[in-house]
């Protein structure tokens, strides 16, 4: 995997990899800590995805903007119980980059959620969970916006997500 350039990210196949080094954290993270690994899921991602755009066009961090992280997963006729979510945002300049590899972001993205005391801790180290989706969008000036949605169990939907640029908006 190449590193991650800020001005280079309007693809999701460019992102993809990113989101996977962060569920391979996750995973690793969980493990070394006696826990189940949690699956990954290709529509939780999407959606994901979709609410960190949404974040860095608002230029917001915040949970529940439009709605619940179910009703997101809703909007795609994507039933999921048990949900909860993680973000994250940071500025890749600010770390002193101009780029950033896949392995640095979800170093980054984790220890930030393991050092948390908003509940992002007991969310990546919950027993409770068996499925996430991670989505991530770099804006043109290198800000790094990450969603973490986990579910307790698969989730009942449509099948493949819905290609990129379609769907939710709220």
């Amino acid at each position: 995997m190449t590193d991650f350039v800020a001005s280079e990210h309007t693809e999701v196949d460019e992102v993809v990899p990113y989101e996977l080094a962060i569920h391979e954290e996750t995973n690793r993270v969980r493990e070394s800590r006696g826990l189940e690994t949690v699956a990954y899921d290709p529509q939780i991602a999407y959606v994901s995805r979709k609410y960190s755009q949404k974040l860095a066009d608002l230029d917001e961090v915040k949970h529940n903007i439009g709605g619940s992280s179910s009703e997101r997963m809703e909007a795609f006729d994507i039933y999921c119980t048990d949900i909860s979510e993680n973000l994250y945002m940071s500025d890749i300049t600010q770390k002193g980059a101009k780029s950033i590899s896949g392995d640095m972001m979800a170093t980054f993205a984790t220890n930030y959620w393991l050092a948390s005391e908003e509940g992002h801790r007991e969310n990546l180290l919950s027993d409770e969970w068996a499925y996430e989706g991670i989505g991530v969008y770099v804006t043109a000036d290198a800000r790094v916006y990450v969603t973490q949605t986990f579910t307790a169990r698969d989730c009942d939907g449509p099948g493949d997500p819905p290609r990129y640029g379609e769907g939710y908006d709220g």
